[in-house]
């Protein structure tokens, strides 16, 4: 039996015991965002990063119950508990907000491309035109 009041029986349990409590203690971990790339950690908290760009710029994107819990959690409050991290991280990649959210910023970046690219070609386009009219006198 341990007696917790013998100090000089216990002062190196109690230590060993603090020791491994610190170990235990949950805290974000500068992997995940290896490991998922898309997640964005501040404020103490882990955020999506495509999910809030596509929030930002709102795209459609599901509403039902799964889809705004995910939201909640990755995007309007932020994602904290770090003893399921990682099950959660890997729920929400494969979620349908996840999915619509890449999915449409996707398009929309592939959109803008092409409309900065049909510029530049007008310019283009515009400057040789515009550099053959003749002169008149």
């Amino acid at each position: 039996m341990i007696n917790f009041f013998d100090s000089k029986q216990n002062s190196s349990r109690l230590f060993i015991f603090s020791e491994k409590m610190e170990e235990k203690k949950r805290k974000f971990r500068e992997q995940w965002c290896i490991d998922f790339p898309w997640v964005e950690h501040r404020n103490g908290k882990a955020f999506c990063k495509i999910c809030t760009e596509a929030v930002d710029k709102k795209l459609l994107l599901p509403t039902d119950g799964q889809a705004n819990s995910a939201k909640e959690a990755f995007v309007i409050n932020g994602f904290l508990s770090w003893s399921r991290a990682v099950s959660a991280f890997q729920n929400h990649e494969n979620s349908d907000l996840h999915n619509a959210a890449a999915k449409g910023l996707l398009i929309t970046k592939k959109n803008e491309m092409e409309i900065d690219k049909s510029f530049s070609q007008g310019s283009l386009c515009n400057r040789l035109v515009i550099g053959c009219v003749p002169e008149l006198h």
